[in-house]
């Protein structure tokens, strides 16, 4: 723990074991997906997911939302079910959680039952149960993002329509504490194939929306974003493109792309674009003064073409911020191996002072593979790389999948870089759907799910 100015800050090098919030108590053919993980100033935190509704009777395909919250003083609750609302679609069971510092927690995610996806919001007041699910969207709304400041206030996007095919369209509700959600906007996109957008906000309500579209009859996509204020609204504004209006991208395109805002209001974007058949990178671009600038590759951001580009898993890109502007985006890479099509390792690039560094390799372990890259990042610069990692030998001894996966993270400490892998520990099932946190103090809070044959557990750790 250090002391910078009159702030308190808590080196996260060190975790406490695992705790399990939850057991789903059967073996089911289904796992814990859309994990999310969610801090306040008070050091509390919130972590949500879905997963196969066994215990309430149900077919294994039904998924129910469940939560847990964190207080330092009594530790874990036991896990919260929402009532009600089943997902019947695990594929797409996307999910999003905030903590405001007054202890409301509000989550924000798609359901698929009969009538087909929606989008539907509730809150975990404190000392309280969840209050009853209410729906945003008015049809078919999938791509959920949720960007909230410490006060409660949040701004809640999603797609209706346009899922693979054309005519997609974003659409926003904003929430007031005390008030409830505001009446649903919409944003004209250029509108054939919209990917769900990423969401970033600063405290006073200035934010991004990002996201890839594509025009009709028209290819690649191109990456968009709208900048958004209390008083002006929304402007859009492409982000990939060169000084002559030319999209970057070459005919394989872009994957969606992840963005981060700092207190003042500059942003990163950061993507993975495929030039060619045998290379694809990390491209990154940061917004300041009202303007998109520096669009072009990472130094050492090459990527094979291997990896799932646009999904959360091998190859997507993560990007996170710090209190003064500098920046960490994380990502897995892949290589080909004599055993496997391709072995993936975890890397990171610092941005500061308006330029990327080159990358540097966080995991250690010549035989492994590394997937589902994820990042926070405290005001104060720190920050918490986290990966899943498989051994060769498991993954032999597995033909088919990639292996037990197992949790790992690397700390960034300002002035002395990373400190090197550490591995989680659990309950010695197969882990997935790892997630991170860290509150303004710099304490930080990792959960994760495991599956095993008697049932699938949800476990975190803490910093220390």
């Amino acid at each position: 723990m250090i002391t910078i100015g009159l702030c308190t800050y808590v080196l996260a090098a060190t975790w406490t074991a695992g705790e399990r919030l939850h057991w789903s108590g059967a073996a089911t053919s289904g796992h814990v997906s859309s994990l999310r993980v969610a801090t306040d100033a008070h050091g509390r935190a919130v972590a949500i997911w879905k997963e196969p509704n066994i215990v309430a009777g149900l077919a294994p395909a039904a998924y129910a939302v469940r939560a847990s919250r964190f207080d330092p003083a009594a530790g874990w609750e036991a896990a919260l079910s929402f009532e009600g609302i089943e997902s019947n679609d695990a594929s797409r069971a996307e999910i999003e959680v905030s903590l405001a510092d007054s202890g409301d927690v509000l989550a924000l995610w798609m359901s698929v039952d009969t009538q087909g996806p929606g989008i539907w919001s509730a809150r975990l007041p404190p000392r309280s149960s969840w209050t009853r699910p209410e729906r945003l969207d008015s049809t078919g709304g999938w791509g959920p993002g949720l960007a909230a400041g410490r006060g409660g206030d949040g701004l809640a996007v999603w797609i209706e329509g346009g899922k693979g095919t054309s005519g997609g369209r974003i659409w926003s509700r904003a929430y007031r504490p005390g008030r409830g959600w505001e009446t649903a906007t919409s944003l004209d996109t250029i509108g054939a194939r919209v990917s769900a957008p990423r969401l970033v906000r600063t405290e006073n309500g200035d934010g991004l929306v990002a996201w890839t579209d594509t025009a009709p009859d028209s290819w690649p996509p191109e990456i968009w974003s709208v900048p958004f204020t209390r008083d002006t609204g929304l402007r859009p504004a492409r982000v990939e493109t060169d000084q002559s209006g030319t999209p970057y991208s070459t005919w394989e395109g872009v994957a969606p792309p992840d963005v981060a805002m700092a207190p003042d209001g500059d942003a990163v974007a950061v993507w993975i674009e495929r030039h060619a058949a045998e290379t694809a990178q990390v491209w990154a671009a940061h917004y300041s003064g009202g303007r998109w600038r520096g669009e072009g590759p990472v130094a050492g951001g090459f990527i094979a073409p291997y990896a799932n580009h646009g999904g959360a898993g091998y190859g997507a890109v993560r990007v996170a911020m710090d209190g003064t502007g500098g920046a960490i985006a994380v990502w897995t890479a892949a290589r080909r191996n004599a055993n496997a099509p391709s072995w993936r390792s975890t890397w990171a690039s610092r941005f500061a002072e308006g330029r990327w560094s080159e990358a540097v390799r966080l995991d250690s372990d010549a035989d492994e593979n590394a997937s589902f890259a994820q990042l926070a990042m405290a005001p104060d610069g720190r920050a918490v790389a986290l990966w899943l990692e498989s051994t060769e030998s498991e993954y032999i001894g597995r033909t088919g999948n990639y292996g037990w996966h197992t949790v790992w993270t690397n700390v960034y400490v300002p002035g002395r870089g990373w400190d090197g892998p550490q591995k989680l520990q659990g309950g010695g099932g197969r882990a997935q759907n790892p997630a991170v946190a860290i509150d303004p103090q710099g304490r930080a809070i990792v959960a994760w799910a495991e599956w095993s044959s008697d049932g699938t557990r949800v476990w975190a750790a803490r910093s220390r």
